[in-house]
């Protein structure tokens, strides 16, 4: 099967910002995963909400842990994604029995969630460039009241990420340096 020369320069890029990824250290991974976690916890986004839709780090992404780790020292529910189909479901992550988030969402008054959304590279507009799957594209576009917060390291921002239709755009990114609020509007809506 031929590919389209969109489909190329993801490619490209999505193997370049990984390997850049892979060639920091396990000690400046964790380093950094800590600075961007302090980052998060200071949003009022984050403190406003009542849950953390998270996720469990896959080789060198920034690792929430901390986020997740206050989130519940805090009382907010943690939910992680789950691959359903070709789309995800965000489960409780207690392993107590729980209808997914998409159900929770729509509770009358509830505060929006935070989504920590990881991905290969990011731009400043809030373009992500992800695995390639699709599957957080396709969740995202049905969470409408979650505050979309992209966590990468600097080196994972570039000037512009290739953007498909379909593609969800965050509503501001998070680095170990920075908070870039993309959709200022959002922030300011939900408390940030």
């Amino acid at each position: 099967m031929q590919t389209t020369p969109a489909e190329d320069r993801k490619a490209a890029l999505r193997r370049e910002l990984l390997r850049r990824r892979v060639a920091m250290s396990a000690s400046e991974r964790s380093r950094m995963s800590a600075a961007a976690a302090a980052l998060v916890l200071g949003l009022d986004a984050y403190r406003a909400a009542r849950a953390v839709l998270a996720y469990r780090p896959l080789g060198a992404e920034v690792d929430p842990g901390a986020i997740v780790a206050d989130a519940l020292s805090s009382s907010k529910r943690v939910y992680y994604p789950r691959v359903m189909g070709e789309g995800l479901e965000f489960v409780a992550g207690d392993g107590e029995p729980t209808e997914p988030w998409r159900a929770a969402e729509t509770a009358s008054g509830e505060p929006p969630a935070v989504v920590l959304i990881p991905g290969v590279g990011f731009d400043l507009r809030g373009g992500r460039l992800g695995r390639g799957g699709g599957h957080y594209d396709r969740a995202l576009a049905a969470l409408h009241r979650a505050v979309r917060i992209g966590i990468a390291y600097e080196a994972q921002i570039v000037p512009e990420v290739p953007r498909d239709p379909w593609d969800v755009p965050m509503h501001c990114i998070v680095t170990e340096a920075r908070v870039v609020a993309v959709d200022p509007r959002v922030l300011e809506e939900n408390g940030a």
